[in-house]
């Protein structure tokens, strides 16, 4: 099962912490991080070392982010499929390494979807269910109501970031001041 860390500005997490968390879900990481009017992403990191030197290059002290190590389901082991990920339903900007994005989204569980060729089952709910939410409203996860629908239709966990917040979906745990979908990788 993948591990979601959301961690508000001004709050550390520690090298061992991530650590651990990669140790458990080997098959690559990404992060989104909130970047003045927009929502960085920057995934595809398939090597430890490689995410840690990123994380470095950042002041992740005094960002809000949200990383993500995952376990493979759907979509293969390959750094497209890696999260975070922009709504959209272009395969391009789905399995982009590094884009900004209004909204960026990661998942923790399994969707009940059938995956479209080349995407996992949380790129093709992006790419068909929450981008017409996001076409009809770019604000719909405001909305509590909204959310509890996603959870009932996800059936797991998962956080959209915009410029401003987090939207945790789904019970999440806090230690520390960071927010963990689970606690399986301690």
């Amino acid at each position: 099962m993948c591990v979601i860390v959301v961690k508000p500005a001004g709050v550390q997490i520690s090298i061992d912490t991530i650590r651990k968390c990669w140790a458990k879900n080997p098959h690559g990481a990404g992060i989104a991080f909130m970047d003045g009017d927009a929502v960085q992403i920057k995934k595809g990191f398939m090597n430890l070392d490689e995410f840690l030197d990123y994380l470095s290059s950042i002041n992740l002290t005094e960002t809000n982010a949200v990383l993500h190590f995952r376990i493979s389901t759907s979509g293969g082991i390959n750094p497209g499929m890696t999260h975070p990920f922009p709504i959209s339903a272009e395969k391009e900007d789905l399995t982009a390494s590094e884009i900004r994005t209004p909204v960026a989204v990661v998942h923790n569980g399994i969707i009940p979807t059938i995956p479209q060729p080349g995407l996992s089952d949380t790129a093709t709910y992006i790419a068909e269910t929450l981008l017409s939410r996001y076409k009809a409203d770019p604000h719909f996860y405001d909305d509590e109501e909204n959310r509890v629908v996603i959870l009932d239709e996800i059936q797991s966990k998962m956080v959209l970031v915009d410029t401003e917040y987090f939207y945790l979906i789904g019970e999440f745990f806090k230690r520390k001041g960071v927010y963990y979908s689970n606690l399986y990788w301690i």
